[in-house]
């Protein structure tokens, strides 16, 4: 699995705001089968589709994940 969590995080969130991943496909035109691999870690994100995606739910590209620094070890968890 691939960035498993980043795609946790965005479907988390669109479960909590009622959006269906249909709709965000269509917004973004990001098709449905690489939008779930990529909801799902089976695929990466590229950052044009993880800016749509941002766009689409107006949020900042900020909204799912941290900064990292060098030599940080630790998981990298979304908020």
């Amino acid at each position: 699995m691939v960035d498993a969590w980043l795609g946790e995080a965005i479907r988390q969130y669109l479960k909590e705001n009622r959006y269906t991943q249909l709709s965000i496909s269509k917004e973004t035109g990001i098709t449905p089968d690489k939008l779930s691999a990529s909801l799902n870690g089976k695929r990466r994100f590229t950052f044009t589709e993880y800016s749509l995606i941002c766009g689409a739910l107006g949020v900042n590209t900020d909204k799912f994940v941290q900064p990292k620094k060098r030599g940080d070890r630790n998981e990298h968890k979304g908020t």
